[in-house]
C-alpha cells in the first residue's frame, strides 16, 4: 500500500493480501455475473422492442376505430412474414397518410409477423366486418427467440386487446 505522500504503509505482520489463484476466482466470479446480468439485460431489451410495436400496434388500430366512425368505415390491411425496422405493418383506408411503421431505431431487428386475417373493415356504426371470429396478429422478433405478443381485435364492436403469446396462442392481458 502507499499512502498519500507516495510512501509505502507499513504492512501488519500476517496480512499479505490475495494470492494468485484467490484473485483468479474473484475475477472468474465477476465474470460469470457480468454475463448472467448483461444476457438478461438483452433479453428484456428484446422483450420492450416487441412489447413496443404490440402497444403501438393497439393504439393505432384503436385510431383507425375512431377514424371509421367519422368516415365511411374504415378498411385496414396487414403485412405479414418477416419485417425489417422502417417497414410498414399496417394501413388503414380512413388514414391514407398515417400507416402502422415498426421504426426501432436499429436496422438489425426483424420481426415475425402473423394474423388471422390479411385485413378487415370497422364499419361507420362502430363494429367490425367480418365480425364471424376473433382476428388475431401476433408480433415476435425474428428469427424466432420465444418473445411473442398478439394483439386480438374481438368481438362484433371489435374491441382492441394486446396480449402474450403462449404455446402458439394469444393469451390476452392487459398488463405487459
Amino acid at each position: 500500500m502507499v499512502s498519500m505522500r507516495g510512501r509505502p504503509l507499513p504492512v501488519p505482520p500476517g496480512q499479505q493480501g490475495l494470492s494468485l489463484p484467490e484473485l483468479m476466482v474473484v475475477v472468474t466470479i465477476i465474470g460469470i455475473l457480468l454475463s448472467v446480468s448483461i444476457d438478461s439485460g438483452l433479453k428484456e431489451w428484446r422483450r420492450e422492442k416487441v412489447n413496443k410495436v404490440a402497444i403501438e400496434l393497439a393504439g393505432w388500430l384503436e385510431n383507425a376505430r375512431r377514424a371509421g366512425l367519422r368516415a365511411d368505415g374504415c378498411t385496414i390491411s396487414f403485412v405479414t412474414g418477416t419485417l425489417n425496422d422502417g417497414g410498414t405493418l399496417a394501413t388503414a383506408s380512413c388514414m391514407p397518410s398515417w400507416p402502422l411503421v415498426i421504426n426501432s431505431n436499429n436496422s438489425a431487428i426483424r420481426y415475425s409477423i402473423t394474423t388471422t386475417s390479411p385485413s378487415f373493415s370497422f364499419t361507420p356504426r362502430g363494429t367490425r366486418s367480418p365480425s364471424s371470429s376473433d382476428i388475431t396478429i401476433s408480433l415476435a422478433l425474428s428469427p424466432d427467440e420465444g418473445i411473442g405478443r398478439c394483439v386480438a381485435i374481438q368481438g362484433l364492436l371489435g374491441i382492441v386487446s394486446p396480449g402474450k403469446v403462449v404455446n402458439g396462442s394469444c393469451v390476452l392481458d392487459q398488463r405487459f
